[in-house]
């Protein structure tokens, strides 16, 4: 593990344990809660911006990609176990989980992409898990996941020819039923929940055109930052609805 890798590991240490006091020093106000959102998306960001200077300046550096990735996921999983803490109810435990899981599976699709891709769609699974425990699925909202699982099964096999496998193609079709699930059925839960979802469907949007289109650099850049910070909107919306200051 290079210098690079050593310092950036442990200053996002360092702001980890200062996000952790803010989280009881200034929680109990408005301030205070937009200073620990800003705090956290700096430091969310700056990870995301290091693990992609790393990948593109040293991409066999493995070992240093999976710890920067680990930085930009942690301020996601801390906030949310917060949130868990302060209530401590079985919604918050599944998205905590399904989290986690995603940081997992960030890790994992750099060295084995079948296995990453199926850890992810097991996240989004855990979303839906959640969701539709914390409020059932109108007729209406099952109707449209159809429609758009469909539209997006369509769309993934239109893309056949520039994918290696047809069994891939399989997957891709029933992770975008997965990811659309998770978005449709996110809808009538609190405004934060939704925002989440739809940016978590935008980044895998994005790593999906990267992988079957020549992208510039500014697109995988834009892809990754967008992933970390749907994790943070989902850490956030955690915290924000369970921390006892803030209800909403």
């Amino acid at each position: 593990m290079n210098t690079y890798v050593t310092i950036s590991a442990f200053s996002t240490l360092v702001m980890l344990a200062i996000l952790w006091h803010l989280c009881d020093s200034m929680g109990h106000d408005k301030r205070g809660r937009i200073c620990i959102y800003i705090t956290s998306f700096v430091l969310t960001v700056a990870a995301a911006l290091s693990c992609r200077y790393l990948q593109y300046t040293q991409p066999d550096n493995k070992l240093g990609g999976a710890i920067l990735k680990f930085c930009a996921s942690a301020p996601s999983v801390i906030l949310a176990l917060r949130g868990f803490l302060a209530e401590k109810n079985r919604f918050d435990l599944t998205v905590l989980c399904a989290i986690i899981i995603g940081l997992i599976s960030d890790v994992v699709i750099n060295l084995n992409l079948k296995a990453g891709a199926a850890m992810f769609a097991i996240g989004h699974i855990m979303y839906d898990i959640a969701f539709i425990r914390e409020k059932r699925p109108s007729k209406k909202q099952i109707l449209i996941w159809i429609l758009l699982s469909l539209a997006g099964g369509a769309a993934v096999f239109s893309l056949r020819n520039k994918v290696a496998s047809f069994p891939l193609v399989i997957f891709g079709a029933v992770y975008q039923c997965i990811l659309v699930s998770t978005v449709v059925f996110s809808f009538s839960l609190k405004k934060i929940i939704f925002a989440a979802a739809c940016i978590f469907a935008v980044s895998d949007i994005f790593l999906i055109y990267n992988m079957v289109a020549q992208s510039p650099f500014i697109l995988t850049l834009l892809s990754l930052i967008i992933y970390y910070v749907s994790l943070l909107a989902y850490g956030i919306a955690i915290w924000k609805i369970s921390y006892p200051h803030e209800k909403l």
